[in-house]
């Protein structure tokens, strides 16, 4: 009865990334500070160590292109015009970053929950004649992993649905669907810069 109670959040939490996006507090925006020739990366509101004496410095002040977010045992780094909503409801953590086509979302179950029962339940919604499951492996962190892809067909919108499995342990599930809109057998442009710098720069703990 539990983990069908999960199921049923997680699915409330992919269908609702496809109409609504929620907004809450961004992670603090992460900046290179530039101070006689040295290099430093700062992240907003918290202090920066300099080391030796300061006179008459010449400091410059860049804002990355990017925010980081620690999640469910794993540090995100995604780019900072993404929109971040954090919701947790009893046996589950969910995170979820908005773009304007892709939307990654980062569940992390206290129990047992299969992706695979999850993937069911989004055919029954969607109807199997709208959707196609395909396998195939794929790498974040320097790690591989399973990969499960749905496509749905929802109106006139096609979407890809990538799951990936994480280990997780002490009676946790956790995974990563990275959700895009995909028209004519191609995934979006937005697509290739997020899951380019969030599966290079992405930390296991």
């Amino acid at each position: 009865m539990k983990t069908k109670r999960l199921i049923v959040l997680a699915l409330s939490a992919l269908i609702g990334s496809v109409t609504a996006q929620t907004k809450t507090t961004k992670p603090e925006s992460a900046f290179e500070v530039n101070i006689n020739g040295k290099v430093y990366k700062a992240i907003e509101g918290q202090p920066l160590a300099i080391e030796g004496d300061l006179k008459n410095p010449t400091i410059k002040v860049t804002s990355l292109p990017y925010r980081l977010v620690e999640t469910a045992g794993m540090k995100i780094q995604y780019p900072a015009e993404m929109n971040f909503a954090y919701e947790q409801s009893e046996n589950l953590d969910n995170w979820t970053l908005n773009g304007n086509d892709v939307v990654v979302m980062i569940f992390e179950f206290d129990g047992d929950v299969s992706v695979d029962d999850i993937i069911n339940e989004t055919r029954k919604k969607f109807g199997n004649k709208n959707c196609k499951l395909s396998e195939s492996n794929g790498e974040m962190g320097g790690k591989r992993f399973k990969v499960k892809s749905l496509q749905v067909k929802i109106a006139e919108q096609l979407l890809m649905m990538d799951y990936y499995i994480i280990e997780a342990g002490n009676g946790k599930t956790r995974f990563i669907c990275i959700q895009d809109l995909f028209n004519n057998g191609q995934h979006s442009d937005e697509f290739a810069r997020v899951f380019s710098m969030i599966s290079t720069a992405i930390v296991f703990k």
